[in-house]
């Protein structure tokens, strides 16, 4: 609240590129780190551990999103990693896929 007498200022805040890649890194870490806490939960340590690097070469912000609501959806280990397997299929990479194939055993 402005008291009364003062004049109100406005400050234009400009954001850098530097900025912008700084927040971007910031919601990828809090994405992941969301992910691995709730797959810790439901499903344990183990295979949090066991997806951990998986989540280390995903950086697109809107694929963990899609990530993070698919393992909320999961019943199981087996029905996450067949969620997940579809999620990254149109931008897996071959580490990925064997990753992927090493995880889901």
């Amino acid at each position: 609240m402005w008291k009364r007498g003062r004049a109100k200022r406005r400050i234009k805040i400009e954001r850098t590129e530097g900025d912008c890649k700084s927040l971007k890194q910031g919601k990828q870490e809090g994405l992941k780190e969301g992910i691995l806490g709730i797959i810790q939960v439901k499903f344990g340590s183990r295979k949090a551990n066991q997806i951990k690097n998986l989540l280390d070469r995903v950086n697109d912000i809107n694929l963990l999103e899609k990530i993070k609501k698919e393992v909320i959806k999961a019943k199981t280990w087996d029905d996450f990693i067949k969620l997940l397997k579809n999620s990254i299929s149109k931008t897996k990479t071959q580490k990925e896929n064997k990753y992927l194939s090493v995880i889901s055993s």
